[in-house]
């Protein structure tokens, strides 16, 4: 199992971004990190390689979600929708 999978697992109850963004990505990632967990907003990068593929922003008290690719193809802003 790689390392995404367990990070879902392990927080999908507290963060209820990462359902959907399992669906638009996937988990097949090696690395995860968290960029900002406080105030208003949680940042999140999904990493192979050692490059930086994917940023998810989840804005906390709009309940808004916003994926973006930013790998070498990068296509810039591939979701951005209110969760509920």
């Amino acid at each position: 199992m790689r390392v995404l999978q367990v990070f879902f697992e392990e927080n999908r109850n507290e963060w209820p971004e990462l359902t959907v963004i399992e669906d638009q990505i996937g988990s097949d990632f090696e690395e995860v990190n968290v960029e900002n967990d406080k105030g208003n907003s949680r940042v999140l990068l999904y990493e192979n390689d050692g490059n930086a593929e994917y940023k998810s922003i989840y804005i906390l008290d709009e309940e808004r979600l916003k994926i973006i690719r930013i790998g070498e193809n990068g296509e810039g802003q591939i979701y951005n929708e209110v969760i509920r």
